[in-house]
């Protein structure tokens, strides 16, 4: 591989550095600016008690420091993922990457480890914020932050929503004998009241956003109801 190509996150390599008090000094070759859309070359990062310091081309290495030699690599600010379900793995053994199957069959628990697995894998491809929404079983999105912000595992910076809530039934469509595997993937929420009891629900359990299911059923939500989402003072708008 032409290392040339090696594209780093700086909030990776902040996390993997952190841990130590010692100054970390990165040379970098190519530090991509997602806000400009330029690239400066020939950059000096400085990174104390895992926060950066310095950034430019012509900062000071302290002595003593640990030196990261990136010269032939492009390092970018942390990506984010907006939309993934950590705790939703597709496979195919044994469910034959059904969604549906691997809500019934996998349990919480289970699914909370392949998020731990899952959240490793997108630290180590760059993304370092990742927002959750649903599909989590019992909040295992919610395990997965917390054990993050506490330090038992690594991962991104996790925003999670909790249970997605939806008009009875979600986006599935149950006989009515199995009505019950509905939950954990959905909120059942077709009334005012419900909708607002759903919300509270998930913030109790540590929802960090709240997301719905607009039109997962012939009978979507209205505006006004939408507007239950929304902080008082933003209702009226």
């Amino acid at each position: 591989m032409n290392t040339k190509w090696i594209l780093l996150s700086l909030l990776t390599i902040l996390t993997c550095v952190s841990a130590s008090a010692q100054v970390t000094a990165l040379r970098v070759g190519h530090l991509i600016d997602p806000e400009t859309g330029t690239v400066a070359d020939n950059q000096v990062i400085l990174v104390e008690a895992g926060k950066f310091t310095a950034i430019g081309p012509a900062v000071s290495i302290p002595a003593g420091a640990h030196v990261v030699d990136l010269r032939n690599a492009f390092v970018s600010p942390g990506l984010v993922d907006a939309h993934d379900h950590l705790a939703l793995t597709y496979k195919m053994e044994p469910e034959h990457n059904s969604y549906y199957l691997t809500s019934v069959m996998d349990s919480t628990a289970i699914r909370a480890i392949q998020a731990v697995s899952n959240g490793i894998s997108l630290l180590a491809s760059g993304f370092t914020i990742e927002r959750d929404l649903g599909n989590n079983g019992n909040y295992a999105d919610t395990a997965l932050r917390v054990a993050i912000e506490q330090g038992y595992i690594p991962g991104p910076t996790i925003i999670n929503s909790g249970i997605i809530i939806g008009g009875f039934g979600g986006q599935f469509w149950p006989v009515p004998e199995r009505e019950n595997l509905i939950y954990s993937e959905y909120l059942n929420a077709d009334t005012n009241d419900e909708i607002v009891k759903a919300i509270r629900r998930n913030i109790l359990f540590g929802a960090k956003v709240i997301k719905i299911c607009v039109d997962c059923k012939p009978y979507g939500y209205t505006v006004d109801e939408m507007k239950l989402l929304l902080p008082k003072r933003q209702r009226a708008a």
